[in-house]
């Protein structure tokens, strides 16, 4: 199931035809065939009854939206016991993914299994991520020229597909995109204070509720804009807790209990993944502007782009302005103050003198043919190799180069491919 947060009416030519107004949230039951789009019917979306629930709160007044469909976003395995566990290592300390550490006095390279009366595993001090508050949002936001019902099927087909674990809920934030003449329109529409404003709410709602720990961003396309547009002009350090505010603080307490008297929460949420699905923005933009506002509160952002994908080629034309999502080449910038962390990579003999790879990780998908349109800008949800590849960077938060789900090849830089 899904959780959905729009603010539109309808779709129309026009993005300002579909504004409403306000701001709905909802659940939805979307049927598919993980094995890919290959049935007239499917993916099939059903609304949950009993679950649409209109924002009327005000800024100052705690937003329950969230928490109002949260008991409909349930998980088929959610009881399932615990067959397997997988451990890594990451940032010189073991890893148990799905898993959080409990007593932070432990030693940080032990882990200890045990099998429990009814055939679970057990791991002594880590608790399973969904428990005590710690569940994740992973929330998606299209592009341009698509219905709300056709934006549930697409991200639910990725969802089914991925078999994300329970503790991961997805949420799609649609924005009114108008239709396909209307491209100037929707990106007008995206810039628009009211839409990054109603995209600010979800996120309130989502802390307010004080059942999730952790957010992830998912962007299709013209989408990213949005996204791009609340990082650089919003107070975001409001809602999230930075880089360093996690370095200095890296135990920082994995409950974020909602608020009983009526004030908002004083805990922030942490911004686990920043992932761009062959984004519409102008490269030069990303790499001076968004990138090091993204990357104060961020450590993996990933970037998937094609150089043949026909859609973003059009838009360059349209733009006059090199697209972020035709990029072919590492994404470099001029020698500065540098942005790390602890997972960032380090390469060596392939940069050029005076500048200086950006802490991102370009994932290019060129080489991809499996259930890719001949305009390849659309098949993230359907190619196995990026399913699998983007299931592993939100549940396990590797970079590039640590991923073993797919065969990534470095080529050069912060450039990798698929083999």
């Amino acid at each position: 199931r899904i959780g959905y947060c729009s603010d539109r009416n309808g779709w129309a030519c026009f993005p300002s035809w579909e504004r409403s107004g306000k701001i709905v949230y909802g659940v939805v039951g979307v049927e598919c065939s993980v094995g890919g789009s290959f049935y007239k019917n499917f993916p099939f979306v059903q609304d949950i009854p009993g679950t649409n629930v209109e924002c009327t709160h005000t800024e100052a007044e705690i937003c329950d939206c969230v928490d109002q469909i949260f008991p409909y976003m349930v998980h088929l395995k959610k009881d399932l016991p615990t067959t397997s566990v997988n451990v890594s290592s990451h940032e010189n300390r073991i890893n148990v993914v799905g898993h959080e550490r409990g007593s932070q006095q432990e030693p940080n390279d032990q882990v200890h299994i045990h099998l429990s009366n009814d055939n679970s595993l057990v791991i002594d001090n880590w608790f399973p991520l969904g428990s005590e508050n710690t569940h994740e949002a992973l929330i998606f936001i299209h592009g341009y020229n698509i219905a709300v019902e056709w934006a549930l099927r697409k991200f639910g087909q990725f969802v089914a597909s991925g078999h994300f674990p329970s503790y991961v809920k997805p949420f799609l934030f649609s924005w009114p995109t108008g239709k396909v003449f209307s491209y100037f329109s929707a990106m007008n529409s995206l810039s628009d204070t009211r839409t990054v404003e109603d995209l600010k709410k979800l996120l309130i709602s989502l802390r307010d509720c004080g059942k999730f720990r952790s957010v992830h961003f998912m962007t299709h396309s013209l989408g990213v804009r949005l996204l791009a547009a609340y990082l650089v002009d919003s107070d975001v350090g409001s809602l999230f807790y930075t880089r360093q505010e996690n370095i200095e603080s890296p135990h920082i307490s994995r409950l974020n209990p909602r608020s009983d008297n009526n004030q908002h929460t004083t805990q922030k949420l942490h911004l686990k993944n920043i992932i761009l699905m062959n984004p519409d923005y102008p490269l030069s933009q990303f790499r001076d502007v968004v990138f090091p506002k993204a990357a104060k509160f961020c450590t993996n952002i990933s970037v998937y782009v094609d150089k043949d994908d026909v859609a973003l080629w059009g838009s360059e034309i349209f733009n006059r302005k090199k697209s972020l999502g035709r990029l072919n080449q590492p994404l470099r910038r001029k020698a500065g103050p540098k942005v790390t962390s602890a997972s960032s990579m380090t390469f060596f003999g392939d940069q050029e003198e005076g500048d200086e790879f950006l802490d991102v990780d370009i994932i290019d998908t060129n080489g991809l043919q499996d259930n890719f349109h001949q305009i390849r800008h659309s098949a993230f949800n359907l190619n196995r190799a990026i399913v699998q590849d983007l299931r592993e960077i939100i549940t396990e938060q590797k970079r590039a180069i640590y991923r073993t789900s797919s065969v990534l090849i470095r080529r050069t830089g912060n450039l990798f491919f698929f083999l």
